[in-house]
């Protein structure tokens, strides 16, 4: 059963997440930013990390560097509501410094499940 590790600040978010990739049997860990996310990769092995890139304390970008580092054969999907002022250039950001695939919000339970299979059928 792979192990989706989700990162994101917003509870609704990461428990609409959670909620349908553990209904299509993967095992899933949330965490609230970047730092809780690199400490829970360092206990426990990562499939996929999906990571929204505003978050406070570590944001995205940061994590996203630091997991390359670290954990270069982890996949990642980076995604964003583009913050405040709605700005989706975090989003090519990410895929340019290393996300396998971006991830646009709003999104469907749907298109998180379909780019989830698509992502790890690729390990």
């Amino acid at each position: 059963m792979p192990t989706v590790l989700v990162a994101d600040d917003d509870a609704g978010t990461q428990s609409m997440i959670s909620s349908v990739l553990t209904l299509s049997g993967h095992s899933v860990l949330q965490v609230g930013n970047g730092s809780e996310c690199m400490a829970r990769m360092a206990l426990q092995n990562v499939d996929l990390a999906i990571i929204d890139i505003f978050m406070p304390e570590m944001d995205g970008l940061e994590t996203l560097l630091e997991l390359r580092e670290r954990y270069p054969d982890t996949k990642v999907i980076c995604m964003s509501g583009g913050g405040s002022g709605g700005n989706m250039e975090y989003l090519q950001m990410a895929k340019t410094i290393g996300a396998d695939f971006i991830l646009a919000k709003p999104f469907t339970a749907r298109a998180v499940v379909d780019l989830v299979k698509r992502v790890l059928d690729q390990v």
